[in-house]
């Protein structure tokens, strides 16, 4: 069940456009405001009523490797829904709203139901469901608003910081062509980190970007050490598909 809902989460929760750096390996970036990064950051956010993709995944624990194909689908504002498959045999099917998580195993034939607010507290999670679409998107979610002084440079990116509420999140910003490498979560009080990463990004429509590939880590003395790989391969944006959720009468709820 932990492997289910996190692999759930994380996924919801990353011709190619990389910037080559100079040929002498060094980047040298100037100094920018704070305020300055996020605005082109955000010139490279997406937008999308409608999103349809599929990936490769690869799931770490101390306990071994698991690997499945993951069809994922998301109506802003609405629903994310996800179906994990292994040799074509659907295994899990996914339904998140704002308000709550389905797992339905259709395999073992049972299904859970738990309240968003819950997994947020069980999985240090620091966004609401808006925040979980845009991470699918592979966009930055900031804990609030603001940011503001001097972004700081560690290589050839700008990091952006934010510390609230014993909650420290960081942002690491290409400095040459201002697209998210990744965030960092990290939960002060519990000792809970959260960590992604995103690369390999490329076209999808026009000038938008998306990045194809994805690693999320996650740590805390609950789980221990956590590690999911997303590998899109296939992305769509702005097409309707449907996202049949029907749990059948005879299979068993869980908790």
């Amino acid at each position: 069940m932990q492997k289910i809902l996190f692999i759930s989460l994380s996924i919801f929760l990353l011709a190619s456009c990389k910037t080559a750096p100079p040929k002498d390996g060094v980047v040298n970036l100037k100094s920018r405001t704070a305020k300055r990064v996020v605005s082109k950051l955000e010139k490279n956010k997406i937008e999308a009523e409608w999103f349809n993709s599929k990936a490769k995944i690869r799931f770490e624990t101390a306990e071994g490797i698991e690997k499945a194909t993951a069809y994922v689908r998301m109506k802003k504002g609405e629903k994310i829904w996800m179906s994990l498959r292994r040799i074509n045999i659907e295994g899990v099917r996914v339904l998140i709203t704002p308000d709550s998580m389905t797992v339905m195993n259709r395999l073992e034939k049972w299904y859970a139901s738990y309240p968003f607010e819950r997994l947020k507290k069980a999985y240090n999670i620091p966004f609401d469901f808006d925040g979980m679409q845009e991470m699918l998107l592979g966009n930055p979610v900031f804990v609030q608003e603001k940011i503001s002084g001097r972004a700081g440079v560690e290589k050839e990116n700008y990091v952006l910081k934010q510390d609230v509420n014993n909650l420290v999140a960081n942002y690491r910003v290409n400095g040459l062509n201002f697209l998210l490498n990744g965030m960092n979560f990290f939960d002060k009080n519990e000792n809970r980190e959260v960590d992604f990463k995103q690369s390999d990004y490329r076209k999808l429509d026009k000038e938008v970007l998306f990045s194809y590939f994805r690693k999320i880590q996650m740590y805390s003395r609950q789980t221990g050490k956590l590690s999911l790989e997303l590998d899109f391969s296939r992305v769509v944006l702005n097409e309707e598909k449907t996202m049949r959720f029907e749990i059948p009468a005879h299979y068993e709820r869980v908790e």
